[in-house]
């Protein structure tokens, strides 16, 4: 199919997780939207980090499918702020929606996903959510 779209000029506009079914080829995760570019250029940083999120899940699922289950680091707790701050960033809000939905200033909110984030040695919001996810931090 990607060869007869570049055949044809079409745009490739998706994102997939590259695990495949080995019958079909099939990708285990994909989203793919008929949309214009500018739409797709709005809307794909978004999906990649709800990719790289599930991807991260994922990883950690198998890998203890596979190793067999090891105990897991123990990670320092967040503060009930942290936590507030991540959940809503894993639900895709922004510093400024997030600091109006908690009262909050959008400094404030970045501080407490930065020390968050540093407590979870995460190298960015969306691997801290993941982590806190697999974790079971943010429930």
């Amino acid at each position: 199919m990607l060869e007869a779209a570049n055949a044809h000029r079409i745009p490739v506009r998706g994102i997939a997780v590259p695990i495949r079914d080995e019958t079909t080829g099939d990708s285990l995760f994909n989203v793919n939207l008929d949309c214009h570019e500018a739409e797709w250029k709005l809307r794909r940083n978004a999906l990649a980090r709800d990719f790289m999120v599930i991807g991260h899940v994922f990883h950690v699922m198998m890998r203890g499918l596979v190793r067999g289950s090891e105990p897991l680091i123990e990670l320092p707790r967040l503060s009930p702020r942290e936590v507030d701050v991540m959940r809503l960033a894993a639900q895709g809000y922004s510093a400024k929606r997030t600091a109006l939905k908690l009262g909050i200033s959008p400094h404030s909110v970045r501080v407490h996903l930065t020390l968050a984030r540093r407590r979870l040695k995460a190298r960015n919001t969306a691997e801290a959510v993941a982590i806190a996810l697999t974790r079971g931090l943010l429930t």
